[in-house]
């Protein structure tokens, strides 16, 4: 893999390859954003020699809020979307579609240890069972 990177003014590019490990190349892409004040946008375009994905986003803070959506198209068909929300205090909601045009709901909470996160995550399969879990987050 090889990977360029360059950041101007709140304005980045970055461009990578994949190698298959013969002569030739198994992906390539490119991605850019840029920041105006608040409001960040960003792009994401991949061609793997069979199927080309491309997404856009943007996210922003409003009054405390985190708010950020992205969608996505796929020559095979896989598209998607997503929208997540970050409050003050937070709680973290999320939406996205998943396989088959389905969507999902997952809301978490992090409760700091000192050292380490527990993360408490409710979550809303559409076609699936509805779960809790606890998750333990440890960083060396």
């Amino acid at each position: 893999m090889l990977q360029v990177t360059g950041d101007l003014g709140g304005f980045s590019v970055k461009a990578q390859t994949e190698f298959d490990g013969t002569d030739g190349v198994a992906a390539w892409s490119v991605a850019t954003s840029i920041g105006f004040g608040s409001l960040d946008v960003g792009a994401f375009y991949k061609d793997d020699g069979t199927d080309t994905t491309t997404h856009i986003g943007a996210s922003t803070t409003l009054a405390g809020v985190y708010v950020g959506a992205e969608a996505g198209d796929s020559s095979n068909g896989d598209d998607s979307w997503g929208l997540g929300v970050k409050l003050p205090g937070g709680v973290k909601i999320g939406m996205d579609n998943v396989a088959g045009d389905l969507q999902q709901v997952t809301a978490s909470y992090d409760i700091d240890l000192g050292g380490s996160t527990m993360r408490l995550i409710v979550r809303d399969n559409e076609g699936a069972d509805t779960y809790a879990k606890v998750q333990w987050n440890y960083s060396l």
